[in-house]
């Protein structure tokens, strides 16, 4: 798969407090900033797998590192972040409660049903 000139989409993870990359079922963390050469390193957010990305500044893809993950991909991971993401976006945002909000984005949310049964609940949250 060639991902040669794609725009990857990245934005803050709001609840981690980190930009998070979601590219193929795999989330990556932003490890390293050089403008100077307009280039953003991600690593792999598993600790132990050696794969990671490069993008430029603007968010697009430059190259891998060609490690194989030594994990599998997660759509459902990526989908249960994102949804959390904007859970939490609106909390801070709305005179809602956060139930009500969560309702809402559940409702809303097209998830599988894997996804929504390990989707965080109001009270676990």
């Amino acid at each position: 798969m060639s991902f040669k000139d794609a725009v990857i989409p990245v934005g803050p993870i709001a609840f981690s407090k980190k930009t998070c990359l979601h590219m193929c079922g795999y989330t990556y963390h932003r490890n390293k900033i050089i403008k100077s050469q307009n280039k953003v390193y991600w690593r792999c957010e598993d600790r132990d797998c050696r794969a990671y990305i490069h993008t430029t500044l603007s968010n697009v893809y430059l190259s891998d590192n060609e490690t194989p993950h030594i994990h599998e991909p997660n759509m459902n991971d990526v989908l249960i972040q994102q949804f959390k993401a904007q859970v939490i976006t609106r909390v801070r945002s709305e005179l809602l409660t956060p139930g009500v909000i969560h309702s809402e984005e559940l409702a809303k949310a097209n998830m599988p049903p894997s996804a929504m049964a390990n989707s965080p609940t109001v009270i676990n949250h």
